[in-house]
């Protein structure tokens, strides 16, 4: 972990650059440097300072030529001085080519070639500790390098140059307080630490100011910080490390202002950036345990084939114990997160936008993300309050799917890392926004949709507890809505119904497949027409009134407007009804079709002066094989073994056909019938057939041809001609012929 690495090298570094350094409980003033006798302990160019406490030896100094005194200080050349810690086995080493103390100010100058080594072990400490002793040496060089012995502070203006075995650098400018035990390292800052295995790459830090306040146990770096170790990097305005009181080792990192982090490290390729980011760590300072980002929060993922981007006011990073596997990460305040598992387009985002095609972005006011402990990436998100996800097509042809509810979760292949299932409660709502047509809404309390883990593809998305669905006027309502991409079929179940402004439909199932612009219902299908506007009528009944339609299925295309019942079919309103094993309505051509032993009650009306109405009703069953109606034609046609019972009594042909037309109310009235091919009438005490016949309804008659035409009278006997006419009024028939059909009356003769 790049954190941890660069703490542990900057607590190397300052640890020995600490002269004469005690643990916190053993603390105790550091000697000066230069004892205050020293102008008599270094007479014949060597001396030694005693503690006299003891009589441990804690400093001692040697020098080539003491050149005595100018402007009351007194001068020394080619000077070393040892200073020893605690026990005498490890001693620190000062040299330079020159050095001046101003025995009243109590002011030491070091200068020229000014060397500090550091940690040095005796003869008989350095058998003992063998090749480790070389591992812990640490050397300063410098020009000059002033000490106060008033106020304890040793410092530079000058380049400071520092090395151990693994770790060099250097400063410009150092100060040293041992009263306050506080190290800086002023300006211009670079530490590099070798790396420790072959294949690494060594650790780089770099900041305009650094201060080790070993009270405190803390380190203060300063103005661009920046860190990096090969394809890791980190930097931000300022960087705080607190350390462990008994061990130094690292408990916790602050940084502050413009914080970013990168790694394109091919296991992780992850950037973070925040205005404020605190690491934590174990009790051991090795592993990170938690990291809190704050401030305009942007994690996002650095592989190309795998969009992973993350924005929110704070985010919480946990990681699993003694691992630098994220465990979780919890996002709080306007948080958006951008999944794609595509390669990128070929094209640019506009300007400030962050999304792109393909991608599918979710915001919400707070998110968890779960991770998979072998994977390494996302096992799962949840998101709480109100949630939002928007799928942002590839292609500009494609819909725009948005989704929100109070809570979504989506869950994430364990093999390819993608997004497998999704989950949504409370307020669910989706919109589809096509690139043309109306936007298709759906609503319900739960949602749960699956996806193809190769593609992240949506395979089925399931809408349950009150399922409502919104096209333009379409309307429709289940207790259960699916939708399956392969067709985009959507189907409902649990007293599912649609409708909209000129028709509802209820069955045990409905679909809709999208693709098609299709509807079809199974189980106890019901349909209403209401026929509120005046043209509205459906098929051959009247406006005004609705008209209902049942079947065992129904097959609708709703861009054609053609709906079709098959199964036990039956359309009706009011007394007026038609059976059939199938019906087919087109209210585009304004055309029905019935097929299959085809029942029809109607009451046709048709003009008639004798009533104040103008008009009159009477009923007409009519089966026959199928039935036709058309109304730009105005015409209803039956087929096929047809029979008809009504006012003309019981009629029997293979063609029947009602010519209607509309009054002067708008109403389709019935102008006449004509029925063909094998006519059979009946009437009480009379009988008619014909290969025509044809019933004009205002006259009250009815012409018969071909066969040649013959009624057959109980009473009058019977009639034979070319052309017969039955007054129904009246009960008379009129006979013409022609020169080769011979007209013939029989009358019967009553004993």
């Amino acid at each position: 972990m790049l954190l941890a690495a660069l703490v542990a090298v900057v607590v190397a570094v300052l640890s020995s650059l600490w002269f004469h350094s005690r643990s916190s409980k053993d603390a105790e003033p550091a000697p000066a440097l230069l004892p205050a006798d020293i102008t008599a302990s270094t007479e014949g160019f060597s001396g030694f300072h005693f503690d006299t406490t003891n009589g441990q030896t804690t400093f001692e100094i040697k020098a080539q030529a003491n050149l005595g005194f100018k402007d009351s200080k007194n001068l020394f050349q080619k000077v070393e001085a040892r200073v020893f810690g605690k026990g005498g086995e490890r001693y620190d080493t000062i040299s330079a080519d020159r050095c001046e103390y101003d025995q009243a100010s109590g002011e030491v100058l070091f200068l020229d070639n000014v060397l500090i080594t550091l940690n040095q072990l005796d003869a008989e400490a350095r058998r003992e500790a063998g090749a480790v002793s070389g591992n812990r040496l640490t050397t300063i060089r410098m020009d000059r390098m002033k000490y106060s012995q008033s106020t304890g502070i040793a410092d530079t203006d000058d380049l400071v140059d520092f090395r151990t075995k693994t770790v060099h650098g250097r400063s410009r400018g150092l100060t040293y307080d041992s009263k306050a035990q506080t190290l800086h390292l002023r300006s211009q800052v670079e530490i590099v630490a070798e790396a420790e295995a072959p294949d690494d790459r060594p650790l780089e830090l770099w900041c305009d100011s650094l201060l080790y306040d070993k009270v405190g146990n803390r380190i203060d770096m300063s103005s661009h910080v920046v860190v990096k170790r090969d394809l890791d990097e980190m930097s931000a305005d300022t960087m705080t490390a607190w350390l462990d009181s008994e061990d130094s080792h690292l408990q916790r990192i602050e940084a502050r202002g413009n914080v970013h982090s990168a790694s394109r490290d091919p296991r992780f390729q992850m950037v973070l950036d925040a205005q404020r980011v605190d690491y934590r760590f174990d009790q051991v300072g090795r592993w990170l345990t938690h990291v809190e980002a704050q401030g305009a929060v942007r994690a996002r993922s650095l592989d190309p084939e795998r969009r992973r981007d993350v924005s929110a006011q704070r985010m919480d990073i946990r990681f699993n114990p003694k691992s630098h596997e994220i465990s979780d990460v919890h996002c709080r305040g306007n948080v958006e997160v951008i999944l794609a598992d595509t390669s990128p387009p070929p094209f640019k985002s506009p300007e400030g936008q962050r999304t792109r095609p393909g991608d599918r972005m979710l915001q919400a006011p707070e998110v968890t993300l779960t991770f998979d402990r072998n994977g390494g990436h996302p096992s799962r998100l949840d998101t709480q309050g109100p949630s939002r996800m928007v799928e942002v097509p590839s292609q500009s042809s494609n819909d725009r799917r948005e989704l929100s509810a109070q809570a979504i979760t989506v869950f994430f292949d364990p093999v390819s890392g993608r997004a497998s299932k999704l989950d949504a409660h409370r307020e669910v709502k989706v919109e589809i926004k096509p690139a043309r047509g109306p936007i298709k809404t759906t609503q319900s309390a739960h949602l749960a949709a699956q996806m193809n883990p190769e593609t992240g593809e949506i395979r089925t998305i399931r809408q349950y507890g009150e399922f409502r669905y919104q096209e333009a006027e379409q309307q429709a309502l289940a207790e259960e809505g699916t939708y399956a991409s392969d067709g985009q079929l959507v189907t409902l179940q649990g007293r599912p119904e649609v409708r909209d402004a000129k028709t509802r439909t209820t069955a045990e199932l409905l679909q809709f497949y999208q693709a098609e612009g299709r509807l079809k219902a199974k189980g106890h299908v019901r349909t209403i027409f209401y026929n509120r506007e005046p043209n509205s009528a459906a098929g051959v009944f009247s406006a005004g009134s609705p008209v209902y339609a049942s079947s065992d299925e129904m097959d609708a295309d709703t861009t054609q407007g053609v709906a079709h019942y098959r199964g036990r079919a039956k359309l009706w309103q009011e007394d007026q009804v038609v059976r059939a094993r199938s019906i087919r309505l087109d209210r585009s051509e304004r055309k029905l079709v019935a097929e299959g032993d085809v029942v029809s009650l109607l009451h046709l009306e048709s003009e008639d002066h004798r009533v104040d109405e103008g008009t009159k009703r009477r009923p007409a069953t009519i089966s026959a094989q199928s039935m036709t109606y058309l109304e730009q034609k105005g015409t209803v046609t039956y087929q096929a073994r047809v029979h008809m019972i009504g006012e003309l009594g019981e009629m029997k042909s293979e063609k029947l056909e009602i010519f209607l037309e509309l009054d002067d109310k708008g109403k389709r009235v019935m102008e006449r019938m004509v029925a063909l091919q094998q006519v059979r009438i009946a009437q009480p005490e009379r009988t008619a057939r014909s290969e025509r016949a044809e019933y004009f309804r205002n006259e009250e008659r009815v012409v018969l041809t071909g066969g040649p035409p013959q009624v057959v009278d109980s009473v009058r006997g019977s009639t034979t001609g070319a052309r017969l006419t039955m007054h129904l009024d009246d009960g008379s028939i009129s006979v013409e012929s022609t020169t080769e059909t011979r007209s013939m009356t029989q009358q019967r003769v009553t004993r």
